[in-house]
This record gives C-alpha cells, structure tokens and sequence, in this order.
C-alpha cells in the first residue's frame, strides 16, 4: 500500500485483528491503525488483541461497512481481506473507502471469486456454492469491477487457486472520482 511511518490506515472487515501487527509496523507507534468489522464477537477478540499488546495506536470500531462514515481524504491506506465481497452492497463499501482515502492512496484487498478463465471453469458451480457457505460470498457483485468503477488504476498483484483468489491494489486519483 505504500505505507509510511505516521500514516493512518483502515482495516475493513478486520475480524480479530490479525493484520493489525503488521499494519502497525508500516504507521509505526505515530500512525493510526482503525480496524472496522460488523460482528461484535469480531470486535471484541481485535479489542482483546489490541489490549494484550498494549498498541495505543489502534483503534477497533463495530460498523456496518456498507453505512461506515469515515472522513473524507483522511486515511493513507485501506486493507480489506475477503471482507467486501461478504457485504451485501458491494459498491457501496469501495465507494465508503474511496472517499475516506487521501488522493493517491492505495485499496489493497485479498478477494475471492469464481475461476476467471480456462478450462477449471466448470467447478464455479461448486466454488460459488462453497463460497456462498464457507464465506458469506456475494455473488452479486464483482468486487474487480466495482474498484475499477471508483479507483484510477486497479492492479490484481497476484492469483492462487486457478485465479479464484487474488491480491488487488486500487490507487485514488489525485482529483476526485469521474
């Protein structure tokens, strides 16, 4: 994400903090690191981590990420690890992060979706079954898509499992969104 010492970054869909070490070694103890997540169970293990670690500089807050009012340009940074596809309104969480990230802030987000291409294609039947499942999937909304709809350049990093899983980098324009 291009992380510096003193930035602030946003977790979405933190779950129990386990990304909030290493996000905190990017910001260093003068950044910020806010965790969001839905689940009050979620938000009571990240508060059980943050306070056995003694981190100042976390912050965890129960919201729902498709409502979450963040401000505007104020975070460096957002991370989302399966959490957006796992709403129920896709456009609006990457719309939420867009606008709370400063111009040419980086999105990155681990996502899953159906086998994009080739010949593995025909297991997406099972894959959106297991993902619907396992993963609380919305099958809805292209979580690549609703990025490029709001992001100035949209990068999948890297894909695993005949590309069902992958890492993408969405950069905010200087301006504001088109």
């Amino acid at each position: 994400m291009g992380l510096e010492l003193g930035d602030a970054v946003v977790d979405i869909g933190c779950g129990p903090g386990t990304n909030f070490e290493l996000l905190r070694e990017a910001v260093g103890p003068e950044g910020c690191v806010l965790g969001v997540d839905y689940s009050a169970g979620m938000v009571a293990r990240a508060n059980e981590r943050i306070e056995a670690h003694g981190w100042k500089n976390v912050e965890i807050v129960r919201a729902d990420a498709t409502r979450l009012a963040l401000d505007a340009d104020r975070f460096d940074g957002a991370l989302a690890t399966t959490a957006v596809s796992a709403t129920p309104d896709v456009r609006a969480v990457v719309e939420n992060v867009h606008d709370a990230l400063e111009p040419d802030a980086r999105f990155a987000v681990y996502e899953i979706r159906l086998v994009p291409s080739g010949p593995g294609r025909v297991l997406n039947p099972l894959v959106r079954r297991f993902y619907r499942v396992v993963g609380n999937w919305n099958s809805e909304e292209d979580v690549l898509e609703r990025l490029r709809d709001s992001f100035e350049d949209v990068t999948v990093v890297e894909t695993f499992a005949l590309g069902t899983n992958y890492v993408a980098v969405a950069r905010k324009a200087s301006g504001n969104r088109t």
